[in-house]
């Protein structure tokens, strides 16, 4: 009977570590994808017209309920899933630019 004990404990040691390591893997695997793609699309311009929308987008898709970048003159807004900007009253001053909200 002891026996068979400590082998459950073991086997559920064992499988803890196991399902931990696997979920491990997958978010190293999900930040690898993310930076794939950030690195293809901060690549695919200089022009900070269309770098401001790009940095503002990624840093709500996965940085912030939402964004607001101004940078070279230019100003740029994103949010995620269901927030819009009466969430989230901005002023579009250079001082005020960066993530807001709950950050992941």
């Amino acid at each position: 009977m002891w026996r068979n004990y400590r082998q459950v404990r073991i086997l559920e040691r064992t499988t803890a570590e196991a399902e931990e390591a696997r979920a491990e893997a997958e978010d190293l695997a999900a930040r690898w994808e993310v930076m794939a793609d950030v690195g293809f699309l901060l690549a695919s311009t200089i022009e900070p017209e269309r770098l401001v929308p790009i940095v503002a987008r990624l840093a709500a898709d996965h940085c912030a309920d939402g964004a607001l970048v101004v940078a070279a003159g230019h100003r740029a807004v994103a949010f995620r899933g269901r927030y819009t900007q009466q969430d989230f009253p901005l002023t579009a001053t250079p001082s005020r630019a960066g993530s807001f909200g709950r950050t992941r």
